[in-house]
């Protein structure tokens, strides 16, 4: 009985080690086939680089000394191709690259292989990689803005948060005040864009920028579009962007610091005025600061019409919002000082607050005239015009 149990137990470990040398062969034993071979050292660490119909493809140099020379393999529709890199070890390069053009779109998977001089290749290793192009540029779409307008001077552009987390910003095209073509570059995290003289009367463009991945090696653009900048606070405090309008002479206009200095009178009729993109069914607040003494005959008008100033019409396009007239008691009459907000202290006018039915271009026109604008004349300061989304 002892003697059969016995004969069991080594029967079974040797059955055991059968199998156990099995499972330990099946490793290599592709390895084998033919009699033994010579393996060189493999590559290590590849990274993968997307672009644009292209892809770069980096890794670490085997320390073999024996290895000379990378083959890379790849197949996409049925086509097989490889490529070949020679090594330089010369001044101890550790990393390889090499960047392969004109691929088609898609998915691929690499294989790569190290040689020596003899012939004897390494085991084989494998990365995946994508190509982008035509495809993916038509997949990606540009990012929106909320609004643009021209405030103080500049170009202010509201952007609506990109949910695409590839899209890394928009680049805007402009012309600045000088007539110079300019570009500039919001990033994706800047939702608000204050870009210093542009010259509204030239288009203003934008495309958003895309980088499908960390590593990628290009950048793609979406198709371009205009953005639509809103005069709602235009150049105020800027005499070069107003314009003069003369009914008939006998009024001197003068820029001053932060304004105009209105003088003279001699029944004289004349002003300035700026053109101003408003939105439909929107407030908007005129002000301004004036300063003036001992008028005679006299008046002072603020208009935000639709109608294009023609020197040779007087202008009433709107009617006269808010303003000054001596022959109001009280109205900066004869030998009486003013100094204050417009708002404030005019007397005459329907308000300075405005809506449009519908959007468009308006003239936001300052005019006086008269017999005598007084000793110091009309000093206008600080003039505004707020709207929406206006600060």
């Amino acid at each position: 009985m002892k003697n059969i149990k016995l004969i069991f137990i080594s029967l079974s470990l040797l059955l055991l080690g059968f199998w156990g040398c099995t499972k330990m062969d099946h490793h290599y034993k592709d390895f084998l086939v033919g009699g033994e071979k010579t393996y060189v050292g493999r590559v290590d660490s590849i990274k993968v680089y997307p672009g644009d119909n292209r892809i770069k493809l980096s890794w670490k140099v085997n320390p073999d000394p024996a290895v000379n020379r990378v083959q890379i393999f790849w197949s996409k529709e049925g086509v097989d191709d490889s490529i070949t890199v020679t090594l330089d070890r010369s001044n101890n390069v550790d990393t390889a690259e090499i960047t392969l053009a004109n691929l088609s779109e898609g998915d691929y998977v690499f294989n790569f292989y190290t040689f020596d001089n003899h012939g004897n290749k390494s085991v084989k290793m494998e990365k995946a990689g994508k190509v982008y192009g035509e495809r993916y540029r038509q997949y990606i779409i540009p990012t929106s803005y909320a609004n643009a307008a021209l405030r103080e001077g500049a170009l202010q552009i509201e952007w609506i948060a990109n949910t695409d987390t590839t899209a890394i910003g928009n680049k805007v095209f402009f012309t600045d005040i000088k007539g110079v073509q300019k570009e500039y570059f919001a990033p994706a995290k800047e939702l608000k864009s204050i870009i210093p003289e542009v010259d509204p009367t030239h288009m203003v463009n934008y495309k958003t920028v895309y980088e499908p991945s960390p590593r990628a090696i290009d950048r793609f653009y979406t198709y371009e579009l205009p953005i639509k900048v809103l005069i709602t606070s235009p150049n105020l405090l800027r005499s070069d962007a107003w314009h003069n309008w003369v009914f008939t002479p006998g009024i001197n206009i003068t820029a001053i610091n932060n304004g105009f200095l209105f003088s003279g009178g001699t029944n004289g009729h004349a002003g300035i005025y700026q053109a101003v993109d408003i939105e439909a069914n929107k407030e908007y607040t005129m002000d301004m600061f004036l300063d003036g003494k001992a008028a005679t005959n006299s008046w002072f008008e603020v208009y935000l019409g639709t109608e294009v100033p023609d020197p040779k019409v007087e202008y009433k396009s709107g009617g006269n919002r808010f303003g000054l007239s001596t022959w109001t008691s009280g109205c900066a009459n004869t030998g009486s000082a003013y100094s204050g907000r417009l708002s404030v202290i005019r007397c005459v006018g329907t308000g300075n607050k405005v809506t449009f039915n519908q959007a468009g271009r308006v003239y936001f026109l300052i005019r006086t005239g008269g017999l005598n604008l007084g000793s110091g004349g009309i000093k206008v300061t600080d003039i505004e015009l707020r709207g929406p989304n206006l600060y």
